[in-house]
């Protein structure tokens, strides 16, 4: 009965994913996707939008910026 036990809790917690193992990393600090939550400097969450672009490059360019 112990083994049995034990085998059930081993496969109860095999399928459980691991939360130090980086797979939920959060929201991207640079933007690709208009709409899209980002993460601001401050570790605040932002979404990408337009923004001006930087001298010599060409629109569209996104920003992560405030969501209020």
């Amino acid at each position: 009965m112990r083994r049995f036990l034990i085998a059930l809790v081993a496969l109860a917690t095999a399928g459980c994913p691991d939360s130090t193992s980086g797979s939920k990393a959060g929201p991207p600090a640079t933007c690709t996707k208009r709409g899209e939550q980002c993460k601001l400097a401050d570790g605040v969450l932002g979404v990408c939008n337009d923004v001006a672009c930087p001298a010599g490059k060409d629109p569209p360019c996104l920003g992560c910026v405030s969501q209020h």
